[in-house]
């Protein structure tokens, strides 16, 4: 099933130091990829709140597609976390635009079965 056209916004969540977060429930099912993994394509990622230390940037990254657990773990790539200076800390981010890129069964290496 592709469903680009569809997208969401996950709102304020945290982001871990190694760069996970996880993208709500209710986002997922709206998707339609509760429960399953998929690839998703995250337009815009801001900080919201530093949780450690400093202020946060006003730069607004795209993650591009990048691979959903189906309990709605995704990582956020070292390198837009270095971009909006979060590299190696944890955050409050604010996620938007987010759209389903593939929904085909995948294996864990993240290729088609």
């Amino acid at each position: 099933m592709m469903n680009q056209h569809r997208s969401e916004n996950a709102g304020v969540v945290r982001i871990s130091e190694q760069g996970v977060v996880v993208i709500p429930v209710e986002v997922r099912e709206v998707l339609g990829i509760n429960g399953e993994d998929a690839f998703i394509r995250i337009e815009h990622v801001s900080v919201a709140k530093m949780i450690d230390e400093g202020e946060p940037t006003d730069g607004v990254e795209s993650v591009g597609i990048v691979k959903i657990s189906d309990q709605g773990v995704v990582n956020i790539p070292i390198a837009a976390r270095r971009v909006l200076g979060i590299e190696d800390k944890e955050a409050y981010v604010r996620i938007k635009d987010i759209s389903v890129a593939e929904t085909n069964k995948i294996d864990d290496t993240g290729g088609d079965q």
